[in-house]
Protein backbone atom coordinates (compact mmCIF):
# COMPACT_ATOMS: atom_id res chain seq x y z
CA UNK A 1 0.00 0.00 0.00
CA UNK A 2 1.42 3.67 -1.26
CA UNK A 3 1.41 5.53 1.74
CA UNK A 4 3.19 8.44 2.69
CA UNK A 5 5.48 9.04 5.31
CA UNK A 6 3.98 12.31 6.55
CA UNK A 7 1.06 10.66 6.71
CA UNK A 8 1.69 7.97 8.49
CA UNK A 9 2.28 10.23 11.27
CA UNK A 10 -0.95 11.34 11.64
CA UNK A 11 -2.60 8.02 11.40
CA UNK A 12 -0.54 6.78 14.07
CA UNK A 13 -1.51 9.74 16.33
CA UNK A 14 -5.02 9.07 15.50
CA UNK A 15 -5.68 6.45 18.42
CA UNK A 16 -8.63 4.66 20.28
CA UNK A 17 -7.28 5.91 24.00
CA UNK A 18 -7.83 4.25 27.42
CA UNK A 19 -9.78 7.35 28.08
CA UNK A 20 -12.27 7.02 25.06
CA UNK A 21 -12.24 3.41 26.13
CA UNK A 22 -13.31 4.71 29.85
CA UNK A 23 -16.08 6.76 28.23
CA UNK A 24 -18.80 4.15 28.97
CA UNK A 25 -19.77 2.47 32.48
CA UNK A 26 -19.03 -1.17 32.35
CA UNK A 27 -16.01 -0.51 30.81
CA UNK A 28 -14.74 1.68 33.81
CA UNK A 29 -16.35 -0.86 36.19
CA UNK A 30 -14.45 -3.82 33.95
CA UNK A 31 -10.98 -2.09 33.85
CA UNK A 32 -11.21 -0.87 37.33
CA UNK A 33 -11.83 -4.12 38.88
CA UNK A 34 -8.67 -5.96 38.87
CA UNK A 35 -7.80 -4.77 35.21
CA UNK A 36 -4.64 -2.29 34.85
CA UNK A 37 -6.08 0.59 32.73
CA UNK A 38 -2.99 1.27 31.36
CA UNK A 39 -3.04 -2.16 30.37
CA UNK A 40 -4.08 -1.47 26.63
CA UNK A 41 -1.37 -0.74 24.93
CA UNK A 42 -1.07 1.78 21.47
CA UNK A 43 -0.36 0.06 18.21
CA UNK A 44 2.24 0.97 15.35
CA UNK A 45 2.21 0.68 11.64
CA UNK A 46 4.69 -1.79 10.35
CA UNK A 47 6.51 -2.22 7.09
CA UNK A 48 8.29 -5.39 5.89
CA UNK A 49 11.35 -4.61 7.19
CA UNK A 50 10.57 -3.83 10.46
CA UNK A 51 8.09 -7.67 10.30
CA UNK A 52 11.15 -9.98 10.82
CA UNK A 53 12.35 -8.19 13.93
CA UNK A 54 8.51 -8.09 15.30
CA UNK A 55 7.57 -11.69 14.64
CA UNK A 56 10.54 -13.16 16.85
CA UNK A 57 10.11 -16.50 18.34
CA UNK A 58 8.62 -15.78 21.95
CA UNK A 59 5.11 -15.14 22.26
CA UNK A 60 1.93 -17.08 20.16
CA UNK A 61 0.73 -14.82 16.94
CA UNK A 62 -2.50 -14.35 15.72
CA UNK A 63 -3.03 -12.67 12.11
CA UNK A 64 -6.60 -11.37 10.95
CA UNK A 65 -6.82 -10.03 7.74
CA UNK A 66 -9.90 -8.81 5.44
CA UNK A 67 -8.14 -9.69 2.07
CA UNK A 68 -11.20 -8.63 -0.24
CA UNK A 69 -9.96 -11.49 -2.76
CA UNK A 70 -7.82 -14.23 -1.69
CA UNK A 71 -7.05 -14.87 -5.07
CA UNK A 72 -5.24 -11.36 -5.90
CA UNK A 73 -4.69 -11.25 -2.47
CA UNK A 74 -2.79 -15.29 -1.81
CA UNK A 75 1.11 -13.85 -3.30
CA UNK A 76 0.89 -11.12 -0.36
CA UNK A 77 0.07 -13.51 1.87
CA UNK A 78 2.53 -15.71 0.92
CA UNK A 79 5.00 -12.86 1.43
CA UNK A 80 4.26 -11.81 4.51
CA UNK A 81 4.36 -15.51 5.75
CA UNK A 82 8.34 -15.56 3.90
CA UNK A 83 9.20 -12.78 6.17
CA UNK A 84 8.05 -13.65 9.59
CA UNK A 85 10.30 -15.52 11.62
CA UNK A 86 7.38 -17.13 13.17
CA UNK A 87 4.08 -17.16 11.79
CA UNK A 88 0.91 -16.86 13.12
CA UNK A 89 -0.73 -20.21 14.84
CA UNK A 90 -3.86 -19.26 13.33
CA UNK A 91 -4.69 -16.71 10.47
CA UNK A 92 -8.57 -15.02 10.16
CA UNK A 93 -9.42 -14.14 7.02
CA UNK A 94 -12.20 -12.50 5.56
CA UNK A 95 -14.07 -11.85 2.43
CA UNK A 96 -12.59 -14.37 0.66
CA UNK A 97 -14.30 -14.17 -2.43
CA UNK A 98 -15.27 -17.91 -2.40
CA UNK A 99 -18.50 -19.21 -3.33
CA UNK A 100 -19.61 -22.73 -4.03
CA UNK A 101 -20.40 -22.64 -7.60
CA UNK A 102 -17.07 -21.16 -8.20
CA UNK A 103 -15.27 -22.84 -10.68
CA UNK A 104 -11.68 -22.60 -9.81
CA UNK A 105 -11.15 -22.96 -5.79
CA UNK A 106 -8.69 -20.63 -5.01
CA UNK A 107 -7.79 -23.55 -1.95
CA UNK A 108 -5.84 -25.32 -4.65
CA UNK A 109 -3.13 -23.20 -3.62
CA UNK A 110 -0.50 -23.88 -0.99
CA UNK A 111 -0.28 -22.56 2.45
CA UNK A 112 2.69 -25.36 3.79
CA UNK A 113 2.58 -25.60 7.41
CA UNK A 114 -1.53 -24.94 7.62
CA UNK A 115 -4.63 -26.25 7.68
CA UNK A 116 -7.91 -24.81 7.16
CA UNK A 117 -11.21 -23.79 7.95
CA UNK A 118 -13.60 -22.20 5.99
CA UNK A 119 -17.05 -20.93 4.88
CA UNK A 120 -18.46 -19.84 1.65
CA UNK A 121 -21.66 -18.08 0.42
CA UNK A 122 -24.50 -20.64 -0.61
CA UNK A 123 -26.44 -17.88 -2.83
CA UNK A 124 -25.02 -14.74 -3.02
CA UNK A 125 -21.22 -13.67 -4.57
CA UNK A 126 -18.31 -12.43 -2.15
CA UNK A 127 -17.88 -12.59 1.18
CA UNK A 128 -16.79 -15.79 2.78
CA UNK A 129 -14.45 -16.78 5.45
CA UNK A 130 -11.16 -18.60 6.18
CA UNK A 131 -9.05 -19.59 9.03
CA UNK A 132 -5.65 -21.13 8.92
CA UNK A 133 -4.75 -23.20 11.36
CA UNK A 134 -1.04 -24.24 11.65
CA UNK A 135 -0.51 -28.12 11.11
CA UNK A 136 -0.27 -30.18 14.58
CA UNK A 137 -2.86 -28.05 16.62
CA UNK A 138 -5.24 -29.69 18.24
CA UNK A 139 -8.58 -28.15 17.37
CA UNK A 140 -12.42 -28.71 16.39
CA UNK A 141 -14.39 -26.64 14.99
CA UNK A 142 -17.32 -24.67 17.17
CA UNK A 143 -20.54 -25.17 15.04
CA UNK A 144 -22.84 -24.05 18.52
CA UNK A 145 -20.95 -20.60 17.79
CA UNK A 146 -20.59 -19.98 14.39
CA UNK A 147 -23.61 -17.70 12.99
CA UNK A 148 -24.26 -17.42 9.36
CA UNK A 149 -26.71 -14.65 8.18
CA UNK A 150 -25.24 -14.40 4.73
CA UNK A 151 -24.23 -11.01 3.30
CA UNK A 152 -25.22 -9.53 6.75
CA UNK A 153 -23.43 -11.30 9.60
CA UNK A 154 -21.01 -14.30 8.87
CA UNK A 155 -18.85 -16.40 11.78
CA UNK A 156 -17.13 -19.07 12.04
CA UNK A 157 -15.36 -20.47 15.57
CA UNK A 158 -12.55 -23.07 16.58
CA UNK A 159 -11.60 -24.20 19.85
CA UNK A 160 -8.00 -25.07 20.22
CA UNK A 161 -7.14 -27.90 22.88
CA UNK A 162 -4.21 -26.56 25.41
CA UNK A 163 -3.35 -29.60 27.56
CA UNK A 164 -1.15 -27.13 30.24
CA UNK A 165 -3.39 -24.11 30.32
CA UNK A 166 -7.20 -23.51 29.53
CA UNK A 167 -8.38 -24.27 25.92
CA UNK A 168 -8.72 -20.80 23.59
CA UNK A 169 -11.86 -20.50 21.73
CA UNK A 170 -11.19 -18.29 18.48
CA UNK A 171 -13.97 -17.01 16.28
CA UNK A 172 -13.63 -14.59 13.13
CA UNK A 173 -16.49 -12.60 11.93
CA UNK A 174 -17.32 -9.94 9.53
CA UNK A 175 -20.42 -8.03 9.39
CA UNK A 176 -21.10 -6.40 6.28
CA UNK A 177 -21.38 -2.57 5.89
CA UNK A 178 -25.27 -2.46 5.52
CA UNK A 179 -25.76 -4.61 7.86
CA UNK A 180 -27.67 -2.78 10.45
CA UNK A 181 -24.88 -1.83 13.82
CA UNK A 182 -27.95 -2.66 16.45
CA UNK A 183 -29.30 -5.69 15.41
CA UNK A 184 -25.08 -6.70 15.14
CA UNK A 185 -24.80 -5.86 18.43
CA UNK A 186 -27.17 -7.20 19.80
CA UNK A 187 -26.82 -10.21 17.61
CA UNK A 188 -22.89 -10.41 18.95
CA UNK A 189 -23.94 -10.17 22.45
CA UNK A 190 -26.39 -13.19 21.99
CA UNK A 191 -23.30 -14.80 20.80
CA UNK A 192 -21.19 -14.17 23.66
CA UNK A 193 -23.65 -14.75 26.35
CA UNK A 194 -22.70 -18.81 24.43
CA UNK A 195 -19.43 -19.04 26.00
CA UNK A 196 -19.56 -16.53 28.56
CA UNK A 197 -19.31 -19.15 31.41
CA UNK A 198 -16.86 -21.71 29.37
CA UNK A 199 -13.66 -20.39 31.48
CA UNK A 200 -11.30 -20.83 28.46
CA UNK A 201 -9.46 -17.77 26.86
CA UNK A 202 -11.12 -16.28 23.67
CA UNK A 203 -10.05 -14.78 20.82
CA UNK A 204 -12.55 -12.51 18.40
CA UNK A 205 -10.87 -11.13 15.18
CA UNK A 206 -12.47 -9.38 12.23
CA UNK A 207 -13.86 -7.22 10.17
CA UNK A 208 -16.70 -5.31 12.29
CA UNK A 209 -17.26 -2.23 10.00
CA UNK A 210 -18.07 -0.26 13.22
CA UNK A 211 -15.09 2.85 13.08
CA UNK A 212 -13.69 2.66 16.49
CA UNK A 213 -12.63 6.40 16.27
CA UNK A 214 -15.54 8.00 15.03
CA UNK A 215 -18.62 5.45 14.61
CA UNK A 216 -21.83 7.11 16.42
CA UNK A 217 -22.40 3.16 17.39
CA UNK A 218 -19.00 2.57 18.27
CA UNK A 219 -19.57 3.39 21.94
CA UNK A 220 -22.51 1.02 21.90
CA UNK A 221 -20.29 -1.65 20.45
CA UNK A 222 -17.04 -1.55 22.89
CA UNK A 223 -20.07 -0.94 25.43
CA UNK A 224 -21.80 -5.02 24.41
CA UNK A 225 -17.86 -6.13 23.95
CA UNK A 226 -16.40 -5.57 27.38
CA UNK A 227 -19.65 -6.49 29.23
CA UNK A 228 -18.40 -9.88 27.84
CA UNK A 229 -14.97 -9.02 28.91
CA UNK A 230 -14.15 -8.65 25.72
CA UNK A 231 -10.81 -5.84 24.72
CA UNK A 232 -9.74 -4.49 21.30
CA UNK A 233 -6.09 -4.53 20.90
CA UNK A 234 -5.53 -2.71 17.65
CA UNK A 235 -6.01 1.32 18.27
CA UNK A 236 -4.89 2.72 14.89
CA UNK A 237 -6.85 2.97 11.32
CA UNK A 238 -7.08 0.01 9.32
CA UNK A 239 -8.36 0.54 6.39
CA UNK A 240 -7.14 3.27 4.57
CA UNK A 241 -8.28 5.01 1.66
CA UNK A 242 -7.14 8.39 -0.28
CA UNK A 243 -10.37 9.76 1.52
CA UNK A 244 -10.48 8.10 4.93
CA UNK A 245 -8.69 6.06 7.44
CA UNK A 246 -10.96 3.58 9.93
CA UNK A 247 -10.57 1.71 12.44
CA UNK A 248 -12.80 -1.24 11.71
CA UNK A 249 -10.95 -4.57 11.80
CA UNK A 250 -9.53 -5.78 15.26
CA UNK A 251 -8.43 -8.63 17.64
CA UNK A 252 -10.43 -8.32 20.65
CA UNK A 253 -8.68 -10.88 23.96
CA UNK A 254 -10.34 -11.29 27.38
CA UNK A 255 -9.79 -8.98 29.75
CA UNK A 256 -7.37 -11.37 31.85
CA UNK A 257 -4.83 -11.28 28.40
CA UNK A 258 -5.02 -8.00 27.86
CA UNK A 259 -2.15 -7.24 30.38
CA UNK A 260 0.13 -9.74 28.16
CA UNK A 261 -1.25 -8.79 24.86
CA UNK A 262 -0.97 -6.22 21.96
CA UNK A 263 -1.20 -5.55 18.53
CA UNK A 264 0.40 -4.10 15.52
CA UNK A 265 -0.76 -3.12 12.02
CA UNK A 266 1.10 -3.98 8.44
CA UNK A 267 1.05 -2.27 5.40
CA UNK A 268 0.27 -4.36 2.44
CA UNK A 269 -0.90 -4.56 -0.62
CA UNK A 270 -3.47 -6.36 -2.12
CA UNK A 271 -6.38 -4.61 0.32
CA UNK A 272 -7.39 -1.86 1.16
CA UNK A 273 -7.61 -3.15 4.54
CA UNK A 274 -4.49 -3.97 6.63
CA UNK A 275 -2.56 -7.01 8.03
CA UNK A 276 -3.40 -7.00 11.52
CA UNK A 277 -0.80 -9.29 13.76
CA UNK A 278 -1.01 -9.44 18.09
CA UNK A 279 0.66 -11.14 20.08
CA UNK A 280 -0.39 -13.01 22.93
CA UNK A 281 1.37 -14.09 25.94
CA UNK A 282 1.20 -17.49 28.39
CA UNK A 283 -1.64 -19.19 26.13
CA UNK A 284 -0.93 -22.19 23.89
CA UNK A 285 2.88 -22.72 24.72
CA UNK A 286 2.66 -26.28 23.86
CA UNK A 287 2.50 -25.40 20.04
CA UNK A 288 5.92 -23.16 20.44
Amino acid sequence: MNIMTDRLSDLESNQLSVDQLLSTPIANDSLSEGNNTQAMKASNFLDSQSLKKWSVKEDTIFAFWNCQGLRTAYPTLCNILSNMQETPLVIGLCETFVSNTDNFSVWDFQFPGYVSERKERQVMERGGLALLIKEGVLYWVREDLSLWLEGRLETLFIEIEDKSDKNVVVGLVYKTPSFNEDVFIEEMEHLMEKFSNDHKYKVVMGDFNIDLLKSTSRLDFLNSMISSFQYPLVTIPTRVTDKSATLIDNIFVDGKLLESSYADVLLTDGSDHLFLLSKIKKILQDYK
